[in-house]
């Protein structure tokens, strides 16, 4: 669970700054004592989510909440995934409808449209410039 988190930590502060989200107030909270995420989860109408943001992009601030009994064990793919994921959901989260299943699609599209690119970046580093069949989850590099 500690490299979990310390992972968690590591990605959120790499991608908050590549996404220029550093500039904003941001917070990280890592919950694992049920009471915390059962008060924290509930309280926002997130029941079973294994993580939410609270974001207002008026003021520039951002809270990530993360369910940690229901992330580890998982890949350094799917933790990248995960924060990047809910950092979208900060910067889109402007164009909010009344229905918020619109910003968990865009959320989720430029989350993958972020890995294929990076992907794509990666596999001609790796040939030179030569065309190769791309392999998916390549965004466990720790240095991206």
């Amino acid at each position: 669970m500690k490299r979990t988190k310390k992972k968690l930590i590591k990605y959120f502060h790499l991608w908050t700054f590549r996404l220029g989200l550093d500039n904003w107030e941001r917070h990280l909270y890592l919950l694992s004592r049920k009471k915390d995420i059962k008060r924290t989860f509930k309280k926002e109408g997130h029941k079973n989510a294994i993580a939410y943001i609270n974001s207002d992009w008026h003021y520039m601030y951002l809270s990530i909440y993360i369910n940690m009994n229901y992330v580890k064990g998982l890949t350094n793919y799917k933790l990248q995934k995960l924060i990047l994921h809910e950092l979208f959901h900060a910067i889109v989260n402007e164009m909010r409808e009344t229905n918020p299943k619109h910003e968990e699609r865009v959320a989720t599209y430029l989350t993958n449209a972020m890995i294929w690119s990076i992907n794509d970046v990666l596999e001609k580093e790796k040939t030179n410039g030569k065309k190769k069949k791309s392999k998916t989850k390549e965004l466990d590099k720790t240095s991206i």
